[in-house]
């Protein structure tokens, strides 16, 4: 007993090394500190990769990317291996426009390790920006290689197709994309419509939409694009049918109602697309004063002369 008494009295007093400090000091919210103590760990040669490593985190958050990526530049300089600390400054590279300096340390990251897919698609994700479709086939595709489940690699991809006008391709892609699994995530659902629209499967870009609002009706993306694949399709009717429930779901979104405005508009339903501007002007939704003054001339034009009067009292009443 008295030999666990002298034991725990002696760890007590010990000195806690750079490390252990510095690890408290950034769990604790002192960045400062723990920068600090990172960089004389790095300074003195103690686990030197590691230590650099940390300190460019620190100095990230500091938002002195400058710092970081110097800082990590110096890990890689002790371990040319350390894969995180590559694709720190790949990443905070390609934020800052060192679109050369990033492409190289992804390149590097892809011959490191084949079975990591980030990469790729990072690659592919700058050839697309670069304007280079084949590029970008190419990397998406070597990420997909990696894992064939990658949503991310999926969609870019189609978009490759898409850039390249392939949009046999394209359809292939999304096809092959829609076996990996059912996905519960709304947000992919709605970008799976919007490249099915892309590509005029309005069937499939419909069915999309409808998954996505099935997952969650709240998204105001998602009722926009239902809508206007169904007046792609011919079906203003429902469009304005969908968007009217899209207005009950969500009464205080105003582009619904702008949108409303629109698409009744567009079906000759000139009752509702007046009722719908008003309401998107009381919400302050931008653009919805000028499309109820363009109602209102087209009100005119058809020689309906009391919701003519109705729009300009709306319009005045709106200005004051």
């Amino acid at each position: 007993m008295a030999t666990l008494s002298l034991l725990i009295a002696f760890l007590a007093s010990a000195p806690m090394d750079l490390f252990t400090k510095a690890g408290i000091a950034y769990d604790s919210g002192r960045i400062e500190e723990a920068a600090k103590l990172y960089r004389l760990a790095g300074r003195r040669g103690e686990q030197p990769a590691i230590a650099w490593f940390n300190y460019g985190n620190c100095q990230a958050r500091l938002k002195q990317r400058g710092e970081a990526a110097a800082a990590w530049r110096k890990a890689l300089e002790w371990a040319p291996r350390f894969k995180r600390a590559r694709l720190n400054l790949a990443i905070l590279s390609e934020e800052d426009g060192q679109v050369g300096v990033a492409v190289a340390q992804y390149e590097q990251l892809w011959e490191l390790d084949q079975k990591d897919p980030l990469p790729a698609e990072r690659l592919g994700e700058i050839r697309l920006t670069q304007n280079d479709a084949v590029g970008g086939i190419e990397w998406f595709s070597k990420a997909l290689r990696a894992d064939s489940a990658r949503t991310n690699a999926h969609e870019g991809l189609v978009r490759a197709h898409l850039q390249a006008s392939d949009t046999v391709a394209a359809r292939l892609a999304l096809l092959r994309w829609a076996q990996i699994g059912t996905d519960t995530n709304a947000n992919q659902w709605i970008t799976r419509a919007a490249l099915w629209e892309r590509t005029r499967q309005w069937e499939q870009a419909r069915q999309s939409a409808q998954h996505a609002l099935a997952l969650d009706s709240t998204r105001t993306s998602a009722w926009l694009l239902l809508a206007r694949i169904l007046q792609r399709e011919g079906s203003d009717a429902t469009a304005v049918a969908v968007l009217r429930q899209a207005t009950q779901a969500l009464p205080r979104e105003g582009r619904l109602w702008k949108a409303l405005g629109q698409a009744a508009w567009r079906a000759e339903n000139a009752e509702e697309a007046y009722q719908a501007l008003d309401r998107a002007i009381a919400l302050e939704e931008p653009g919805s004063q000028e499309l109820l003054e363009r109602l209102a001339l087209w009100h005119q034009m058809r020689g309906e002369s009391e919701l003519v009067r109705r729009a300009k009292d709306r319009l005045r009443g709106g200005g004051e």
